[in-house]
């Protein structure tokens, strides 16, 4: 018997809210992907664990100071905060405070407390990490406005800038509100910070500590700063507040400074130096500003620039490393003083994956096309990525733009075309598009090499290329199949009796004869010479969303809304068997995905239930061997590797799944995490 495991996991969400960071005591980064927290090591990327605690997107990530906890929320109606032990990767508090998804996650610099901030019920808890009580709880007041970031900023001072036994945070905004927390009984005052009528949208905040404006030896000034929608950051000077033995600090405008285009999205200060200040810019531009004691003033000292808004941003715990994450999938490294020279870290997709394909003969090498408008090449033996395109390079900035845009709350919907079929062949990867395009890109360059313009009314929606390379088959949003002679590109065939879009399309060995399946819930055998239909098989219900065929070319597997899996005899008007059952192992909503084994004994499918499953291929009564639950959403298409030994699924959440495949009397390895 088979069974399969999770070998690697691609994919980054880059949230409004930090979801990056550097464990400050091993060499592994953490962030957010899906509804799993993920942990890799720097230098080894196949070197992963997992932390599987959500049902739904994770909305924030938050790592404590020294690494000990890491706190994850989602986005979900019913969302909880987990607290997970790192060392021992496990979950140590789950907190259900939260209506309407989890917007903030910070903890205390002792990581003793944990504050968290709701999406929609606009409430506000304080829990204690050692107890798993609840500290303090309230609801924000109507007067700060919406409320976008928070972080704490150590103990309150006393008048003499002593630490006192009272915590400190700020929250920010539409207003800049600092907070004072007795921990003892759970109380909470605040005040307003005066802006000198500077007007902002704040989208991040951060503490400062830095050496005394008037010289003196021991002394600190303690600052607050915020990231703005305007493209400065503000710096409050913050101090102690005389009028009342417990009350929050004061803070008191006193510099901006212009930082970037598109909103300072992100900030954070150096853990060691806090005079240094790393900003992520909505148009891209990470940039590091030092403090001048002599001014007040903090001056750009070096700066890089990547695609896509700057959400995730990280220092080393010793400040000399800095990591930043994009919207648009980019995670990069770069030393202090090497910022204009980043390192890649890991390659991600930033939206939905529409499709896979393998380079032929190929266990390492495959693409993948996504709705942010790029087809990328990737080899899995160090998940890089050798090939990355779009249209064309004009067509790259402007979809860079748009989806830049679309993340930075700008425009309101994805205009953007994008590629929703491939088939990857030696030297190019042929594509079909949402404009109604198919196109030829080299492989190895990315180069466009040719585009069949207005193939499909609606959109390509199905693409195969015949095994002698002669034509390639594609099918349309309306149903059209149509044949297209590959030298010249012209049209040979068109055929239509789909009344519904084209979901796939197989090919016979013989080049001649194809099957293609439909919405409109059936699938068709054609003659391409003859341009005729010679079969058709209708299911009961619904359309049919994915068919693959078995090596003996008489055996079909469809999949769809109707919620089953079918195996049809090409010369059978019926179904020679079915799965339509959970306690047959059938996915619980609809099947979207089905990939056959080259050997012939396996099957994987993928649906909208989010898992991935591994059949062995039994006449009459296929088996269900394993389960396995990964992506955050529909699993979009799913793929063996030449040798079978791994599997490859991919998602609408743009997280890319490899797994191992093995015999379990081979010997499995490490249990695999469901």
């Amino acid at each position: 018997m088979y069974s399969f495991e999770l070998e690697h996991a691609i994919g980054y969400s880059c949230t409004e809210q930090p979801s990056l960071h550097i464990h400050p005591r091993t060499n592994e980064f953490v962030y957010a992907s899906g509804s799993s927290v993920v942990s890799r090591d720097f230098d080894d990327p196949h070197q992963q664990s997992f932390l599987r605690g959500h049902d739904a997107s994770l909305a924030c990530l938050a790592l404590s100071r020294r690494g000990t906890f890491v706190a994850s929320g989602d986005v979900s109606s019913a969302s909880d905060i987990v607290v997970w032990d790192y060392a021992e990767r496990r979950p140590l508090w789950r907190f259900s405070e939260h209506d309407g998804g989890v917007r903030i996650l910070s903890f205390s610099h002792d990581e003793r407390l944990l504050l968290s901030i709701g999406r929609e019920d606009r409430r506000m808890a304080i829990w204690d990490l050692k107890t798993g009580m609840l500290v303090a709880s309230t609801d924000l007041p109507k007067g700060i406005g919406r409320v976008d970031c928070a972080n704490w900023g150590g103990f309150a001072k006393d008048v003499k800038r002593r630490d006192t036994g009272n915590y400190q945070f700020a929250t920010a905004g539409d207003v800049l509100t600092l907070w004072a927390l007795d921990p003892f009984v759970g109380e909470l005052v605040l005040q307003v910070a005066d802006s000198r009528r500077n007007i902002r949208q704040h989208l991040c905040v951060a503490f400062a500590h830095v050496p005394d404006s008037c010289g003196r030896e021991g002394y600190e000034d303690e600052w607050l700063l915020t990231g703005t929608a305007s493209g400065d950051f503000m710096a409050f000077l913050v101090k102690p507040n005389k009028t009342s033995k417990f009350a929050a600090a004061t803070a008191t405008f006193a510099v901006s400074t212009s930082a970037c285009g598109g909103g300072v999205v992100s900030l954070i200060t150096d853990p060691v130096d806090e005079t240094n200040v790393l900003i992520g810019g909505g148009d891209g531009t990470v940039a590091r500003f030092v403090y001048q004691v002599s001014n007040s003033t903090w001056v750009d000292e070096e700066g890089a620039s990547l695609r896509g808004a700057v959400h995730g941003l990280a220092y080393s715990a010793t400040g000399t490393e800095m990591l930043a994450g994009s919207t648009m999938g980019d995670v990069v490294r770069a030393r202090r003083g090497a910022l204009s020279k980043p390192v890649r870290v890991c390659w991600n997709h930033c939206s939905a994956i529409t499709s896979l394909s393998f380079a032929p003969g190929s266990n390492d090498e495959f693409a993948t096309a996504s709705s942010d408008g790029s087809i990328r090449v990737w080899h899995t033996e160090d998940y890089s990525v050798s090939m990355e395109t779009t249209k064309s390079g004009t067509q790259h900035k402007q979809q860079l733009k748009q989806i830049q845009q679309i993340q930075t709350q700008q425009v309101p919907n994805a205009p953007a075309d994008y590629a929703t079929c491939l088939h990857f062949t030696i030297d190019a990867i042929l594509s079909g598009w949402t404009d109604g395009c198919v196109r030829s890109h080299h492989a190895q360059t990315g180069e466009l090499l040719w585009c069949i313009k207005d193939a499909h009314a609606g959109g390509v929606t199905a693409l195969r290329l015949s095994n002698n390379m002669r034509y390639v088959v594609t099918g349309g949003e309306n149903g059209e199949v149509r044949v297209w002679e590959m030298r010249m590109r012209q049209l040979v065939s068109h055929l239509k009796e789909h009344t519904r879009a084209v979901t796939r399309i197989v090919l016979f060995d013989d080049d001649v004869h194809a099957i293609s399946c439909s919405r409109d819930k059936s699938f068709l055998c054609w003659d391409l010479r003859e341009d005729k239909r010679i079969s058709a098989h209708t299911q009961r219900m619904g359309g049919i969303n994915d068919i693959s065929m078995n090596h003996d070319q008489t055996v079909v597997i469809t999949m769809g809304q109707e919620r089953t899996i079918s195996f049809w005899d090409l010369r059978e008007s019926s179904p020679i068997a079915t799965i339509a059952t959970q306690q047959q192992g059938m996915h619980e909503d609809e099947a979207t995905c089905i990939a056959i084994s080259h050997g012939g004994d396996l099957f994987a499918t993928g649906g909208m239930d989010k898992v991935v499953k591994l059949w062995a291929m039994v006449a009459g009564a296929p088996v269900l061997l394993q389960t396995h639950v990964g992506h955050t959403g529909e699993v979009s298409a799913i793929s063996f590797t030449q040798d079978d030994r791994q599997l490859v699924s991919v998602g609408l959440d743009g997280a890319i799944f490899i797994w191992n495949v093995f015999r379990d009397d081979a010997g499995a390895g490490p249990e695999s995490k469901k």
